[in-house]
């Protein structure tokens, strides 16, 4: 299961921008920022990849880290999952 909202919002956050101020420069209403952040709607291709942009990462990031992790996983598959996470985020971040 994927959730783009949680993510999005997480560097937003992260970013110290409102969801007025991400909606004007992704050109789009601050009430669609707050339904996809809600989880009532699901972004476009076309508007992920300009949040990407608009928060310097590539947008294979937001994918990644929107893949939520069930409760069947074993806790030590979990552990692991994250940490890649991690280093996958690092690592696209300095190249």
């Amino acid at each position: 299961m994927m959730n783009f909202g949680k993510v999005i919002k997480k560097y937003r956050m992260d970013a110290n921008l409102s969801q007025v101020t991400l909606s004007k420069r992704l050109k789009v209403q601050s009430t669609y920022i707050s339904a996809i952040e809600n989880g009532k709607k699901e972004p476009s291709l076309n508007l992920l990849k300009k949040i990407a942009k608009a928060f310097h990462i590539r947008p294979e990031i937001l994918f990644w880290e929107a893949i939520e992790i069930t409760s069947k996983v074993k806790s030590e598959d979990r552990k692991t999952i994250e940490l890649a996470k991690v280093l996958l985020r690092h690592y696209l971040k300095s190249n």
